[in-house]
């Protein structure tokens, strides 16, 4: 973000918490001059009930709490330093979730799919892995995300969009070679055999192309953002 930006934002900024406290300010001099008088007319002044002074003093808490709040959430937009932390956060989830979606991870991962029945601890370690693989890919999208609404540029925006797009990709490339490597486990396991055989061992053998590709995309992205990380 470049000084005359902040500088403009920053007036703008406090432009607009000016124009917030005019209104308050109108309230508070009426029931002011109310309570006391002040603003009645003829010989007679008329005071207004005291709970109503309690109401305007509980509203303008809540209204000034909620501008403290928006001028929090825009001291971290201003933050230039903000975004690198996205930045680095989302590149290290993601280069986990790299090294995770591998070919020899996914065919694990079918073979645990296929056992699970009969093999519980494999199934329960296979679930703890995959939570932690659940918890960095939320991770990683959460920061690339803020990320690309946060950058200070178009590039280092369009590097989290493509990565993210990247990581989805490969997720979906690395499920689809688990169940191939599951369904042709199945397949074997039941006695299959000629073509039903040959066109599940096709199947492992197109999905794992497709993982192998994506990856490809996947460390590309990786590399792009690591400029900014």
């Amino acid at each position: 973000m470049d000084r005359d930006r902040v500088i403009a934002l920053s007036r703008s900024d406090g432009s607009d918490r000016v124009h917030r406290f005019i209104p308050i300010a109108l309230v508070v001099g009426t029931v002011v001059s109310a309570c006391d008088g002040s603003s009645g007319s003829g010989t007679e002044s008329r005071k207004a009930p005291w709970w109503l002074l309690i109401l305007v003093v509980a509203g303008l808490i809540v209204i000034l709490g909620s501008i403290v709040r928006r001028g929090s959430r825009k001291n971290r937009a201003m933050d230039p330093t903000s975004w690198k932390v996205d930045a680095r956060s989302g590149y290290a989830h993601a280069h986990w979730l790299y090294d995770a979606m591998s070919e020899d991870r996914a065919v694990w991962r079918g073979n645990v799919m296929f056992e699970a029945e009969n093999d519980t601890v494999s199934a329960t370690r296979a679930n703890d892995r995959w939570r932690e693989f659940e918890r960095r890919y939320g991770e990683a999208s959460d920061s690339l995300y803020r990320l690309e609404v946060g950058a200070p540029d178009n590039r280092s925006a369009a590097s989290a969009h493509a990565l993210v797009a990247a990581m989805s990709r490969t997720r979906k490339a690395f499920d689809a070679r688990a169940d191939a490597r599951s369904a042709y486990r199945l397949v074997a396991a039941d006695g299959g055999e000629g073509q039903i055989l040959t066109e599940a061992r096709d199947r492992e053998v197109r999905s794992s192309i497709t993982l192998s590709e994506t990856r490809v995309r996947f460390s590309d992205a990786l590399a792009e953002l690591s400029i900014f990380a």
